[in-house]
């Protein structure tokens, strides 16, 4: 029996894990397939710090709140600005450095997003992989995909099951669980994110009466390049830096959606970019940065640019074709600034976590900080108490063979999501969406095989989403709704608590 289960091996994942160990706890890493495909290991954007003296954590909060629109958990954003310097200092002490001046990104006041070139996430994911390597040698990293908690006889959960790579449904226990299995790109035709990551583990949090809030928020990358066989993400930072969004006409346009046009929120432009491109019937913009110059861009972000020279383009001598797309997934399973569920031993951090920092729009760079911040956290607030692996009492797993064309129907729920949960949304699309699921999710028992298992955990996460999606009539933040009810209040979370979704004031 463990003492600690992290499930997810991105950088929350991992950063949870180190702690636990560190702690002298009894650890194992769950994660699904390569431990290389997590949303971490893609992050370009770096980590926001302020390190300049006329910098301070008290604009840094100011920025996350605006960015927020103010529906942010004061005390949670307190708590994860005030531990930037912290986990400054604690990357560094893990083999981790940032080797690049700061920058400055939309929203923000100032240079304090902190870079390794343009391939930050995977230098981090790569420097504390390597720190477990060398002195972390007991972790035991097991692949697999978590299928569901299972509760004993007194309600604890204690259990998890889980497939392996024979497909064979495995038990694992533990005293704690972390989940860390990132956010919902998956769920969506267009998206930045690895299409692994589809909900899973906010599916099945969800399923073990775990609270979840803000399941609307959902921030799509202004910028995604979308001329090549799969969406690529190109750095906010690349705007940060001066480039412009333009038309196939060499037209600039963001300053007639925002004053600050391409330095705006990233709500604000990925509304802008998708307004225009349907008021103009065109299916991308472009992104224009040949003023940076070749051996700038090659130095400063050599990812991007190869990867566009691949594609065929060279971006330090023409405009990138560009759209906004699924990228960082606000809401998810709430907890409180020690990574807490409302169930007492279940943890949650990084992306599929609502730690209410984000408020209805995430300040760019905020989220490696996050994960860092509620990983350490989470793992440093779990207890361990003397539990007797004979008395944990669980019933086996029920599942059933289920015959679907799981392929088609995942394609077709993405498009459905990318129509009516999309950027744009209104009360007769959702309910579109709402019948579609209802009609196609024919899943009553937990599925016997990892691909069944997927699609019936994209179903639940998409209903969540619309749900939230409907009770919030006014939008907010990356919230949008073309039938917006404008004396309808705001300023509110949604929580559900398994068939139950309340609007609530608090955090």
């Amino acid at each position: 029996m463990y003492d600690v289960v992290v499930i997810g091996g991105g950088i929350a994942g991992l950063s949870s894990a180190i702690t636990s160990y560190e702690r002298g706890f009894k650890t194992a890493v769950l994660y699904k397939k390569e431990k290389e495909e997590n949303n971490s290991f893609k992050a370009q954007g770096g980590v926001s710090i302020p390190v300049y003296e006329e910098d301070s954590a008290q604009s840094h909060y100011v920025d996350t709140i605006n960015a927020g629109k103010n529906l942010n958990c004061i005390e949670n954003t307190h708590f994860l600005i005030h531990s930037a310097q912290d986990i400054l200092k604690w990357l560094n002490n893990k083999g981790v450095f940032f080797n690049d001046i700061p920058t400055k990104e939309a929203a923000h006041s100032y240079d304090r997003v902190l870079h390794i070139g343009d391939i930050t996430g995977r230098e981090i994911h790569r420097g504390l992989s390597e720190y477990i390597r060398k002195n972390c040698h007991d972790i035991d990293f097991i692949e697999g995909f978590a299928c569901d908690f299972s509760k004993d006889k007194y309600n604890n959960i204690y259990s998890l099951f889980y497939f392996n790579k024979n497909n064979d449904v495995k038990e694992i226990n533990s005293q704690n669980f972390i989940i860390s299995t990132g956010g919902i790109g998956g769920l969506f035709s267009s998206t930045s994110n690895s299409t692994l990551l589809t909900g899973d583990g906010i599916a099945m949090a969800w399923r073990a009466g775990i609270e979840l809030c803000d399941m609307e928020f959902i921030q799509f990358h202004p910028t995604v390049f979308c001329a090549g066989k799969n969406f690529f993400l190109i750095s906010e930072s690349l705007r940060g830096e001066g480039g412009k969004i333009i038309d196939n006409k060499g037209n600039e346009f963001l300053g007639l959606y925002h004053e600050k046009a391409e330095l705006a929120p990233r709500d604000i432009v990925s509304l802008g970019i998708t307004d225009y491109m349907e008021k103009n019937n065109i299916s991308n913009v472009y992104l224009d940065v040949r003023h940076l110059g070749k051996d700038y861009l090659i130095n400063r972000f050599p990812n991007i640019y190869q990867y566009c020279l691949n594609e065929g383009f060279d971006i330090a001598l023409q405009p990138v074709p560009v759209r906004p797309a699924c990228h960082y997934f606000i809401g998810g399973i709430k907890v409180d600034n020690n990574g807490k569920t409302n169930i007492d031993n279940i943890y949650a951090c990084g992306e599929c976590a609502a730690s209410g920092v984000h408020g209805a729009n995430r300040l760019a760079s905020n989220s490696l900080l996050e994960c860092l911040v509620y990983g350490i956290s989470s793992a440093n607030s779990v207890e361990i108490n003397k539990i007797d692996k004979i008395n944990i009492l669980t019933s086996k797993i029920k599942t059933a063979k289920y015959n679907v064309d799981v392929f088609s129907k995942k394609n077709e729920l993405k498009e459905m999501n990318e129509k009516y949960i999309g950027i744009k949304r209104n009360s007769k699309g959702l309910l579109i969406l709402k019948d579609y699921i209802d009609k196609q999710n024919i899943y009553t028992l937990i599925p016997s095989d990892q691909e069944n298992l997927c699609l019936m955990n994209m179903y639940q996460v998409s209903k969540l989403i619309m749900q939230s999606a409907l009770l919030r009539e006014k939008s907010i933040g990356v919230h949008k709704r073309i039938d917006s009810v404008d004396n309808e209040n705001s300023q509110f979370h949604t929580i559900i608590n398994q068939n139950t979704i309340i609007k609530s004031l608090n955090f």
